[in-house]
């Protein structure tokens, strides 16, 4: 759900309202910024300054998409308890050797090769004002850079869940 609100605090309001007393909420998001932990990333890498790039069109558009590190925050201000974050690398390609995160990986490249047009071309034609052909240029090293298994980059994914408190619990000390 990348950029599809404006401010996803109101979805988690909205959600706490409607969830049952005792009830659960949980919310997983991708963190679009690409990370490296091994320095294989060089600081103008192709998918690191799309990310940039769609990152700024987006907030342009009022469509932020670096919430994933927010969630746990919001939750709690929203009303809800026992509220626990996990964060997962996600690999953009299958670089890792890992075999279960190998397999991820492969995924991960596949959807993002076969996504990044979709996921630039309104973003960076109505806020950029880039044409569809510009974008597609652009794009040819921003693909090749998601299949570099010599670049060890990853997403972050966050995924945080919390409970609606039963009456009466906050009140109770």
């Amino acid at each position: 759900m990348l950029g599809s609100f404006e401010d996803f605090r109101d979805i988690i309001a909205r959600g706490f309202k409607y969830t049952k007393p005792g009830g659960w909420m949980e919310s997983q998001d991708l963190m679009p910024t690409v990370c490296c932990d091994d320095g294989t990333m060089a600081p103008d890498h192709p998918l690191s300054k799309w990310t940039k790039l769609n990152d700024e069109a987006q907030m342009r558009m009022q469509r932020p998409v670096r919430i994933g590190n927010k969630l746990k925050r919001w939750f709690q201000q929203a009303g809800f308890v026992d509220v626990q974050e996990k964060v997962f690398k996600l690999p953009i390609n299958p670089w890792t050797k890992d075999e279960k995160l190998k397999i991820v990986g492969r995924f991960h490249e596949a959807s993002m090769a076969d996504g990044i047009q979709g996921f630039s071309l309104a973003p960076f034609s109505r806020a950029l004002g880039w044409t569809k052909e510009e974008i597609e240029v652009y794009l040819i090293d921003v693909r090749k850079s998601i299949s570099d298994r010599n670049v060890h980059c990853y997403h972050k994914v966050y995924v945080v869940w919390g409970r609606k408190p039963y009456p009466g619990e906050l009140s109770m000390g």
